[in-house]
Formats: C-alpha cells, sequence, structure tokens
C-alpha cells in the first residue's frame, strides 16, 4: 500500500508561459526555458561512465568502473598495495575560478561519495589543475582532500603550489566507512569560499506536519547552512579540472564510490 503524502504537501508550480533566465532584451528572453548557457556547468550523476568525458590513471592494477546501485554510481578500487592511486579527470582543463575581471561571478561544486575505509585512504576531489599525481602534485585548485590516518577534511585553495587551508570542524558532519557524505563549496559574490558539508546536502527533506525534525526520526536530516568559510581568498587564475582521486595507504584494497559531482559558474 503506497503511503499518501501529507495533506500539506505543496502542490506543483504550473508556469504555462515557461521561465525563462534572461533579462528582456537577452536573446532567449521570449522562449520559455532557462537560457542553458547562463551558467558554465560541468556534472555527472553516473547513470553510466563514459569514457570519452572521464579519463581514467591507474598506478597498478586497480580500477573506475560503473556500480550497480541506486542513482548511478561509480566505484574506484584501488590494489591491494600501499601507495595505490586511482584518479579520474576530464581530458580538458576546462573551468576557471571567479577572480580579477570575472570577480563577483559565483562558483559552486558538489559531490557526493563514501570511503570503505576512512582512515587508510586519502581522498581529493574538486577542481584542480591537470595531473596524474594529485597526491603530490597540486599547483592550483580548490578542493577537499582527507589525509590518511585521520577524519578531518580539509578545504584547499592552492595558486602556484601555496595552498590556504580550511580544517572543517567535526561537530558539522562524522564520516563512517561506507556512509554517504555530501561536500560541496560556494565561491559568493564577494569573493569568499563557503564550505558545506554534511550527511545530505540535496535530496528529500521532511515536509511540516510528517513528524519532529530530529535525527531519531530522521538520521540523514540535511545540514543547514555552511560549516566554515575561507574570506576572499586569493583564487588561482588557472584552468582547472573536475577531479576525483583516492589513494591507498595500507596494503589492502580500498574502495570511494561517488553518486554525483558537479560545477557550475556564472558566465
Amino acid at each position: 500500500m503506497t503511503t499518501p503524502a501529507p495533506a500539506n504537501t505543496p502542490r506543483p508550480t504550473r508556469l504555462p508561459g515557461g521561465m525563462t533566465t534572461d533579462p528582456p532584451f537577452g536573446p532567449l528572453a521570449d522562449i520559455g526555458v532557462p537560457n542553458p548557457f547562463f551558467y558554465h556547468r560541468d556534472f555527472d550523476d553516473f547513470d553510466y561512465l563514459d569514457t570519452q568525458k572521464w579519463i581514467v590513471t591507474s598506478l597498478s592494477t586497480g580500477s573506475v568502473l560503473g556500480e550497480v546501485g541506486d542513482g548511478g554510481l561509480i566505484i574506484f578500487t584501488t590494489a591491494a598495495t600501499s601507495g595505490d592511486t586511482e584518479v579520474m579527470q576530464h581530458p580538458f582543463a576546462n573551468f576557471s575560478l571567479p577572480q580579477g575581471a570575472t570577480l563577483g561571478k559565483r562558483a559552486a561544486f558538489l559531490v557526493r561519495l563514501q570511503m570503505s575505509d576512512i582512515t587508510n585512504s586519502d581522498i581529493l576531489v574538486g577542481l584542480c589543475d591537470k595531473t596524474t599525481t594529485p597526491f603530490s602534485a597540486i599547483t592550483d585548485g580548490l578542493y577537499y582532500e582527507k589525509v590518511s590516518g585521520g577524519t578531518v577534511l580539509n578545504l584547499n585553495s592552492v595558486v602556484g603550489s601555496t595552498a590556504t587551508t580550511l580544517a572543517i570542524n567535526t561537530a558539522a558532519y562524522s564520516l563512517v566507512n561506507a556512509t554517504n557524505i555530501d561536500l560541496a563549496w560556494l565561491v559568493t559574490r564577494k569573493g569568499d569560499v563557503v564550505a558545506y558539508v554534511g550527511s545530505q546536502l540535496v535530496g528529500w527533506i521532511p515536509q511540516s506536519g510528517t513528524g519532529a525534525l530530529n535525527t531519531s526520526n530522521y538520521p540523514a536530516l540535511p545540514v543547514v547552512g555552511p560549516t566554515g568559510r575561507i574570506t576572499a581568498p586569493t583564487l588561482t587564475t588557472a584552468n582547472l579540472t573536475l577531479t576525483m582521486a583516492i589513494k591507498a595507504t595500507a596494503a589492502a584494497v580500498k574502495t570511494l564510490t561517488v553518486d554525483f559531482i558537479g560545477a557550475w559558474k556564472e558566465r
């Protein structure tokens, strides 16, 4: 038996004339769909693994493959060798960050992932320069990293190999083996980099009237608001690419499962 939606669930919004993101004088102002070029956007929900879109670099005998699971998944699997890495990037560096003449434009990044072994894995996800060795040779980027031996996530802004690092307060999240965590950042119009980390930053949110909004009733209750901020850093001018990588730091197979990833920037 299907449980009906609560009576106070909002009805769908109907826009019979369509909607637009263009100003009245814009070329697509009278076309009833949002301008698809308003943002440069690059995202993947991994309903399948596009090997033309993504380049995989395996240090040893590991792999990156599509994975059976709801919503579309890919899984990075290392070899059972300490130091083994699996890296996935686009073939071209096609993103820049708002700075200089583009300061004031917004940009964002979002990923959902989980690790099989929190303690004995390094991971790196975000935008960085194109490299097959991201754990030792990041020159420019804005990305999250978790270093082996700990459970603290860092948000790094790197310019010419010099990093500004924000350690995300562990009171805001908990890293657990084989459990999803969402990581995101936003570059604001003022040029701040705002970090968001939580168990469910996107997806279903309980409606009012469906029960008390607490973690007993809803274990994956979303985190509200940002979990940290880098105030007006100098951002890199380099071209960057979406990057996902895992490094095993013990002689056993480690996995990184990614549900979705994306980056967006105002043109």
